[in-house]
């Protein structure tokens, strides 16, 4: 029993890493086998090793297929979402014709960060707030790109803090994608919480929650949204040509520059697929 906690926390700064990770802009680069725990047994620089140090064992446990359906899910969140991956930098201001801040940090208190927040010595739990309407970019058919709102919670303290979530109208209630302080990767999460609400933020962990829409309609989107990407037999409406193809598929890290160069594509699209 001695071990469990430490074993537990182990577990959960896996998922705070890779989740930090595939939620950042630019280009996400994944050793292999770190999507299901393969640690080298310490040895970052294994290269020379032919032996068990460097070598990939297949056969996974129960804990390591857990948290290869974690990065899995990251994965799928960061394709179906342009939030996270921008083809420009945030400006941290409000956007102009649109009146509201494409990212807003947030205090424990639910209120805008301060430069006294900020240089608080003693600070370990922040929020980030990126507004789904103020991308800043349009799609292939020249129409702004919009998604949901997102609000993420980080908390490296070692204790639970109660964050209390910003009351934004029309939102009204946000709904959690995953909280690596109680996700393994094996189940949903199916927890809500209105605006102005605590959310339970436990110690040395990372939440994401999605405003407005219900996570079952969310995931419906997606997968729509996959499947008509995967059907070569649709053709753009009033025509008999195939749909414009967007650059969502994710390319070799070596060809990812090249790409980008010809087809204007941001960075942060490219760089994670299999070689």
């Amino acid at each position: 029993m001695l071990y469990e906690p430490l074993s537990f926390l182990r577990s959960c700064q896996q998922r705070n890493l890779l989740a930090t990770l595939f939620l950042s802009q630019g280009v996400p680069m994944l050793l292999g086998g770190d999507e299901f725990g393969r640690s080298q047994r310490g040895n970052n620089n294994a290269y020379c090793q032919d032996s068990e140090l460097s070598w990939v064992d297949w056969e996974r446990g129960q804990n390591q297929q857990r948290l290869l359906e974690f990065v899995r899910r990251l994965i799928e969140i960061r394709r179906a979402h342009p939030t996270f991956h921008r083809r420009n930098f945030f400006q941290g201001r409000p956007i102009k014709g649109i009146g509201i801040k494409d990212i807003t940090w947030l205090a424990p208190d639910g209120g805008e960060m301060t430069d006294e927040d900020w240089n608080q010595s003693f600070a370990r739990c922040l929020g980030m707030s990126l507004a789904g309407d103020a991308i800043g970019d349009d799609d292939d058919r020249g129409q702004p790109l919009s998604d949901q709102d997102f609000i993420l919670l980080l908390n490296s303290h070692h204790e639970r803090i109660d964050f209390t979530l910003p009351a934004q109208s029309p939102l009204s209630r946000w709904s959690v994608m995953f909280d690596t302080g109680r996700d393994d990767g094996s189940d949903r999460d199916e927890r809500s919480f209105r605006g102005g609400e605590h959310f339970p933020l436990e110690g040395c962990s990372m939440v994401l929650l999605v405003g407005a829409r219900t996570l079952a309609e969310i995931e419906s989107s997606a997968a729509t949204s996959g499947n008509s990407r995967a059907d070569g037999d649709q053709t753009e409406p009033g025509t008999d040509r195939p749909p414009a193809r967007r650059f969502d598929r994710y390319v070799p890290i070596g060809r990812a520059s090249a790409c980008s160069a010809r087809r204007g594509v941001s960075r942060g699209r490219a760089g994670i697929g299999p070689r």
